[in-house]
């Protein structure tokens, strides 16, 4: 609070700086009167362009509402606002998609331009949700795209019979521009007609330019119970399954089933030619969606993820708690 008292000294400060700056020009009268004018405009320094090869990063953010030029040579990355996880969990809305590929456009001017989207912003929901939600169970820093996936996974799961009623819906040409999640030892079950055909989908990381995980990969366990009977018959029965082509088969004979044992693994692809599923007998590749690529392909190139038993262990109370109380799908829900 500014008392009367307080006040004249403020006000005697502010005299005692004037009359010092008055004393300090009427002493330099002469050398001012040899300075240049000021410019009427303030003077701004435009910033070096990046060359294409820079190593630093210069991140400019792009906001969905501002309608300003971007330079794309005076940066490397942009951060676009907003993105925003759909209730669904199907995918994200885009604000302003117009203003966005124009922003993305700009890579054509300056190749080196790598364009972001930021998802979130003032009011979005879900994605904080299932941070939140990753943090109290514990989860690392992309629990909560794992929590969005099993939740978007659980609420729109659809229990049908195994095999070929899943395959024929997904390959139906009414599913274009659609994707989904198949198990790919399953487009064995397809029968080609006028409406369903394997060459009516893609698998997704077989395509150039793909961006992302190419799937979802578990492990079948054998192992021989405490109560066992017969032990010793267990484990001959396993190592005949592990150990052995023939044993092997019942997975192998599918694309997408792997044998960790080496020489099987060599085996069954001599017999089943997995690699070349999709061709005919004349060496035609008929159906390019068949042609397997490999258990090394798929844990590489194909960013597969596999099952971690230890982890799936250590967070099975937790989330799997979590799951118990998700809504679970129903036709009257759709």
């Amino acid at each position: 609070m500014i008392t009367e008292q307080n006040m004249k000294y403020f006000l005697f400060s502010i005299v005692l700086l004037m009359i010092a700056s008055m004393i300090s020009c009427s002493s330099k009268d002469n050398e001012l009167k040899d300075l240049p004018p000021l410019p009427d405009e303030p003077i701004t320094e435009e910033p070096s362009p990046i060359p294409g090869s820079t190593d630093k990063i210069v991140i400019g953010y792009v906001t969905s509402w501002s309608s300003h030029e971007v330079k794309p040579e005076y940066v490397t990355h942009i951060n676009y606002a907003f993105g925003h996880v759909q209730g669904t969990f199907r995918g994200v809305r885009i604000d302003n998609e117009e203003r966005l590929k124009s922003v993305v456009a700009l890579k054509k001017q300056a190749s080196h331009l790598k364009v972001l989207l930021s998802v979130g912003g003032w009011g979005s929901g879900n994605f904080s949700e299932m941070a939140a939600d990753a943090e109290d169970l514990g989860l690392g820093e992309n629990g909560a795209y794992a929590l969005a996936w099993i939740k978007l996974w659980v609420e729109n799961y659809n229990e049908q019979t195994d095999d070929g009623p899943i395959c024929n819906t997904l390959v139906t040409d009414s599913a274009t521009d659609q994707a989904g999640l198949l198990v790919y030892s399953k487009l064995r079950s397809v029968e080609e007609s006028a409406g369903v055909s394997l060459n009516n989908i893609k698998v997704a990381a077989y395509q150039d330019g793909y961006k992302g995980i190419g799937g979802y990969g578990y492990c079948h366990y054998l192992f021989v119970t405490n109560n066992s009977p017969l032990p010793w018959t267990a484990c001959a029965f396993i190592q005949y399954m592990t150990c052995t082509e023939d044993g092997f088969s019942a997975w192998g004979k599918d694309m997408g089933g792997y044998s960790a044992n080496p020489e099987v693994a060599a085996a069954i692809e001599e017999t089943y030619q997995h690699s070349k599923g999709g061709y005919n007998e004349a060496g035609e590749d008929v159906y390019p969606c068949k042609d397997d690529r490999g258990y090394d392909w798929w844990t590489t190139d194909g960013e597969l993820v596999l099952e971690d038993p230890d982890y799936c262990a250590s967070v099975s109370f937790t989330v799997g708690s979590w799951i118990e109380l998700l809504t679970k799908y129903s036709d009257s829900a759709k």
